[in-house]
């Protein structure tokens, strides 16, 4: 995906989700289509090596279930209902199919601290077969280092926030942490998304960097937030109005 693509894309969170048509479905991802939105989504690996998309860790806020998703295989991820709609649990590839490169895809691969190289490797075979935009980006320096190396045209930022539910020291630990590993691997994101939050306390986390490096943002929740948006140029990932 191209620089352009990043900055002036319109995206929407999760796709174009309401109450039939769940965050993160085919369904959300088909209307977001139609609408000419670009689509902001969240990749995860089960445990079978296959790619879905899907937010949580555990499936309970949108199925019900109980237990880490990662832990599933594809086939058992396929049959949860999601919010009591028609729509499942979708893979990768379902949701390359179904957009079929009409509209960017920006995805954030969720951090994975075990077998990131077959996390990779998996993108990797399933990305190669496709033609649209996308660019990805993950809160996990290390896999988004590894599919930067393994993939090295396309497009991959790094995710900033000021980790808002966690404990501040703990908060304080992943901050600094990321900022030396981007520091000392050698690794320079193409582009950046950041907490909206994260933009109204600690300012761009492009001045240690290229200026000219797009810059996302999602979660605004006041004037105060959207106001450093407009300051720093950011293009917003946009919540659907349900």
């Amino acid at each position: 995906m191209s620089r352009t693509m990043l900055t002036h894309s319109t995206f929407i969170h999760r796709g174009l989700w309401d109450a039939q048509h769940p965050e993160n479905s085919l369904g959300a991802f088909a209307r977001a289509v139609a609408a000419g939105y670009g689509i902001e989504c969240d990749v995860r690996m089960s445990v079978d090596g296959v790619p879905f998309v899907f937010h949580d860790t555990t499936a309970m806020r949108m199925t019900g279930c109980a237990g880490r998703v990662d832990a599933q295989t594809m086939a058992y991820l396929h049959t949860l209902d999601l919010q009591r709609t028609k729509y499942h649990i979708p893979s990768l590839q379902d949701v390359l199919q179904t957009v079929g490169g009409r509209v960017p895809l920006l995805l954030e691969i969720k951090p994975r601290y075990t077998h990131r190289a077959q996390f990779v490797s998996a993108l990797v075979q399933v990305l190669a077969r496709y033609d649209g935009p996308y660019s990805i980006s993950s809160f996990d320096a290390f896999l988004a280092c590894a599919i930067k190396r393994r993939m090295s045209q396309v497009a991959v930022g790094y995710h900033c926030s000021d980790y808002p539910e966690n404990h501040p020291v703990i908060a304080t630990a992943k901050r600094w942490g990321a900022s030396v590993f981007l520091r000392v691997s050698g690794f320079a994101p193409d582009f950046f998304v950041v907490r909206a939050s994260y933009l109204a306390r600690y300012g761009d986390p492009r001045r240690t960097h290229e200026k000219n490096q797009p810059l996302l943002t999602w979660g605004a929740c006041n004037r105060t937030e959207r106001r450093h948006i407009r300051q720093y140029g950011a293009n917003e990932i946009r919540e659907p109005i349900v």
